[in-house]
């Protein structure tokens, strides 16, 4: 149910408390929608026993679940996937971060036609590219299942200025991360082509910090896969090389403190909530050679969620090298969506 480019540009809906116009430039990028769904948050994340659990809880769930609009956007020329958007669930005031952007890699059948099928909801690494997530999302989508790649706040079209001085930290803007993948669950099930029997959540490195967060709510996702992830967030970031490195020298610009940093990171530490994963349908593959993650990091993570040697899977690699693994990983993942 495609329209053309020059779609009803007076149509107006309500995103994040800011009017945008289908059709409008947004923070530089057309949004033109083909069609429009509504969806209603299904959060629904239990008190935790634990204080200091109950606390991390609290910091990523304290938005309030309703009903929301999904768009679907006229696919742009010769791309591979279709865009879909809805508001952020925790917005931060910034409109190119309020409005959730998110790849649809369709599934598609011999002839073209977009299949009703499962689907997976996957978080990119932190490369600027997201050319893991592209890649894991497309091959999921060439395999039958629907691949819906969530752009954190910062990536792809939610690119901001991070000098502004209402910019989101590092934490604020990962503590909206965690709400907009939970939210983007509920977003795919409105659509008609999803077969919300079983959907699953994939998260890449930097993803998989914030997949295993969100995995962490309540059991939204039938499903959580994490790979190159750990726990002790501070840990990686100090002692971690390559990408971990690069994330704390950005985090270390903004003038904050040893202290402080360990304060605020707190605020998102995977081995808070790691215990609310079900271990039964968790799994976690880490790499023994990893140097951004290192695999004692992995072993915390999977300590404290409970989880066996068959769903915390060690592949002998290091943390860019696991690539060669990817194939045998996708296959799996596609088994959990059945």
């Amino acid at each position: 149910m495609l329209i053309s480019k020059n779609c009803v540009a007076w149509c107006l809906i309500l995103i994040a408390g800011t009017r945008i116009a289908l059709g409008q430039e947004v923070a530089g990028k057309k949004w033109c929608a083909a069609a429009v769904y509504q969806a209603e948050d299904s959060l629904d994340a239990k008190p935790d026993k634990n204080e200091d659990s109950q606390q991390c809880l609290a910091g990523l769930t304290n938005w309030i679940p309703g009903e929301f609009t999904v768009q679907v956007h006229a696919a742009e020329k010769s791309a591979e996937f279709q865009r879909i958007s809805f508001p952020s669930p925790k917005p931060s005031g910034i409109p190119e971060c309020d409005l959730v952007s998110c790849e649809w890699y369709p599934a598609r059948g011999a002839d073209g036609e977009v299949l009703h099928a499962r689907a997976v909801v996957v978080v990119h690494e932190s490369g600027r590219a997201m050319a893991v997530g592209k890649l894991i999302s497309s091959e999921l989508a060439r395999r039958g299942c629907h691949a819906f790649l969530v752009e954190l706040p910062g990536y792809g079209y939610r690119k901001f200025d991070t000098a502004a001085s209402n910019a989101p930290s590092f934490v604020a803007g990962f503590q909206q991360g965690v709400a907009d993948v939970r939210r983007a669950r509920d977003a795919i099930t409105a659509l008609p082509q999803v077969d919300v029997g079983r959907i699953v959540l994939q998260g890449t490195s930097l993803g998989g910090f914030v997949a295993s967060l969100t995995g962490a709510l309540d059991q939204g996702f039938d499903r959580t896969v994490l790979l190159l992830s750990g726990g002790n967030l501070y840990g990686v970031l100090t002692q971690g090389a390559e990408d971990a490195k690069k994330t704390l020298e950005r985090i270390r610009a903004s003038g904050i403190t040893d202290e402080e940093l360990k304060v605020e990171l707190n605020k998102i530490e995977p081995l808070r909530l790691a215990h609310r994963l079900n271990p039964e349908s968790t799994w976690l593959y880490s790499a023994t050679l990893d140097e951004v993650v290192p695999p004692e990091n992995s072993m915390q993570l999977a300590k404290a969620a409970g989880l066996t040697d068959d769903h915390h899977r060690k592949i002998l690699a290091n943390h860019y090298s696991g690539i060669i693994y990817l194939p045998g990983i996708l296959s799996h993942i596609v088994e959990l969506t059945k």
